[in-house]
């Protein structure tokens, strides 16, 4: 990708063309080069957002005389000096709030998922259905970005001097350097954070007041009385199985089974019965690749149910 369309991209001076073939090239990187060339290319432009057209104050170092025209003319010197200081600084700071303000959306259609390396060294794994919006550039004091739906998995870079912070419907997330994963579906209100490595303050986005500090292997959860909770996680590392390409069958009620499934494989399912199948699974996992059909076959060798697959609209009905 040409570099000068990379750095017309984050100065937000592209053409609705030339986001879409950046867009398309980014989401067919398979080997991570053009994620690195994408990044390589940023540190280019937060140089010269930086460093561009600052004035350096050389030109003031000559000695002034102390009275007469040549005085005045020296006090007028320095004046248009502080003048093009004060302009530079305004300048300058006009231009990193309009960077500042921009941000990028990342949305993942059914049944894919990517990987996102930030410009601070944070790595996200976004599962299918998922949606991010995160700044072109993270501002000085903090790191911020949002999780709109969906399922992420973050390794956090360490920089206690910018925090990192996931806003979420629910509940706000702050942390330092952590390895985490959240889930956000606001349409079913559900909201869970759950701790790998490191520590997390979830405070509540709107309602409930407090901050909830996780350690390793605890979940914060959006109860059904719409208050968060706290539960302890066995294996969380387990929830993490997607980014191989498997979906964990355990832990979960047959409905929110069957959410996973639409997302993994891209299918609408309709449950048409009025008791949903009992699940009775203490631990398994089905690998995506193996298709829809095989995940239900597995699935029914641990309850009840039968299926109709409609090839011609990819529907799937339980009944």
């Amino acid at each position: 990708m040409e570099k000068s369309k990379l750095l017309r991209y984050f100065a937000g001076e592209a053409s609705d063309k030339e986001i879409a073939e950046i867009e398309q090239w980014l989401r067919e990187d398979t080997d991570g080069r053009r994620q690195a060339e994408y990044e390589d290319a940023h540190r280019i432009f937060n140089g010269i957002a930086l460093y561009s057209e600052t004035f350096t104050g050389r030109q003031a170092a000559r000695k002034m005389p102390r009275s007469g025209a040549g005085f005045r003319w020296g006090m007028a010197v320095a004046a248009a000096v502080a003048l093009a200081l004060v302009v530079g600084n305004i300048a300058r700071k006009r231009t990193l709030d309009r960077i500042y303000a921009q941000s990028q959306v990342y949305e993942m259609p059914a049944g894919k998922s990517m990987k996102l390396v930030l410009e601070d060294g944070t790595s996200i794994w976004m599962n299918s259905q998922s949606r991010v919006e995160v700044p072109k550039v993270f501002r000085k004091k903090d790191r911020t970005i949002s999780l709109s739906h969906g399922e992420i998995l973050l390794d956090v870079a360490p920089d206690a001097k910018r925090p990192f912070r996931i806003k979420t419907f629910a509940a706000d997330v702050k942390v330092l350097g952590t390895k985490f994963i959240m889930n956000v579906n606001e349409d079913y209100s559900e909201f869970s954070t759950t701790l790998i490595r490191g520590s997390v303050a979830v405070t509540p986005s709107r309602g409930a007041e407090g901050t909830i500090i996780l350690s390793p292997n605890e979940q914060v959860y959006l109860g059904t009385d719409g208050q968060l909770a706290v539960r302890t996680v066995e294996d969380p590392a387990e929830m993490t199985v997607w980014v191989e390409g498997m979906i964990d069958l355990t832990g979960l009620g047959f409905d929110a089974l069957m959410r996973k499934f639409e997302q993994a494989f891209n299918v609408t399912i309709i449950i048409e019965r009025k008791d949903l199948p009992v699940l009775d699974i203490t631990r398994g996992k089905v690998r995506i690749s193996d298709g829809i059909e095989h995940a239900l076959d597995v699935l029914r060798l641990s309850c009840d149910f039968d299926y109709l697959y409609d090839l011609n609209t990819n529907t799937i009905v339980i009944k």
